[in-house]
């Protein structure tokens, strides 16, 4: 049976900005949620450039499930879903799309299982989430392998109902990183489209430095987060930051903005030996200079 492509499944509107990125649809961009322990936050993602497929569950042959929360001890198995994942095709990382009944506290986890046996954690969120949304949330193998299952293990309030769907997503490593990488970026300012302006005081403080890995470094004042990375056709990009420091920068402190927008992370240029990274949704420009 031919597996559907999900084309536009990521073409959500979103907002509040953290770790490795959940998408909620139809709420516009606000602050950055605390990133320690890792919560479910809000965050803004656009169509990717690769082609993307919808996991079968393993037990239907089904690519979206509906299931309530079961918080008695013997009925627990209940929060795990597996989806088969395809054999003959290298997937760079995978989205968990998440559509809550009710509105509350939900937990989520993905786990990986290996062909050849053993498994691995990929991502563990949780936090409140909103009835009626769909909630986009990609991870990756931490290791780089491929899995032959994804088990998402969902939690939260007894007798919530929900619908979990899996999207593999194919690697794009034809995209040379070499223009990043190598060089402390350090930001000068952040021009959104409604007129706002956020200026780096001073750039030294607010930096981005990018490893061939795939691997992100950010300077944000007196905080400092590390991320992971992704390239696609036509200077796609998305960064999703993982574990952060949450010490209170000074009042003049940009530090929450920039890292949420460093999260809304779309596309990016070079122009004049500056680093442009533009935000989703047109909503605006990050200005980058390497460090001198």
């Amino acid at each position: 049976m031919k597996r559907p492509k999900l084309k536009r499944y990521f073409t959500l509107s979103c907002s509040a900005l953290a770790g490795l990125g959940l998408c909620l649809n139809q709420v516009a961009v606000s602050a950055i949620a605390a990133a320690a322990p890792q919560r479910l936050a809000q965050t803004s993602t656009a169509e990717p450039a690769e082609a993307c497929v919808a996991l079968q569950e393993v037990t239907t042959g089904q690519t979206e499930i509906r299931k309530r929360i079961e918080n008695r001890l013997v009925l627990q198995g209940n929060w795990n879903t597996d989806f088969l994942v395809p054999n003959d095709q290298n997937f760079a990382y995978f989205v968990a799309l998440i559509t809550p009944e009710n509105t509350g506290p939900y937990e989520f986890m993905a786990n990986l299982v290996f062909p050849q046996g053993g498994t691995e954690t990929a991502l563990r969120r949780s936090g409140d989430i909103q009835a009626g949304m769909t909630y986009s949330i990609p991870f990756q193998s931490p290791t780089g392998r491929q899995p032959a299952i994804v088990n998402a293990r969902v939690g939260g309030v007894n007798g919530n109902f929900y619908t979990i769907a899996i999207a593999a997503c194919e690697s794009s490593s034809e995209v040379d990183s070499s223009g990043l990488t190598g060089t402390t970026w350090e930001l000068q300012q952040i021009q959104l489209n409604d007129g706002q302006v956020f200026t780096a005081d001073p750039p030294q403080n607010y930096t981005l430095e990018f490893t061939p890995s795939g691997e992100v470094f950010v300077q944000a004042d007196c905080n400092r987060s590390i991320g992971s990375y992704t390239l696609g056709r036509d200077n796609r990009m998305a960064i999703t930051l993982g574990p952060t420091t949450l010490a209170a920068c000074p009042p003049d402190s940009i530090s929450n903005d920039y890292l949420r927008f460093i999260d809304a992370a779309n596309s990016f240029f070079f122009q004049d030996g500056d680093l442009f990274i533009e935000l989703k949704f047109d909503s605006g420009t990050m200005q980058f200079s390497p460090a001198s």
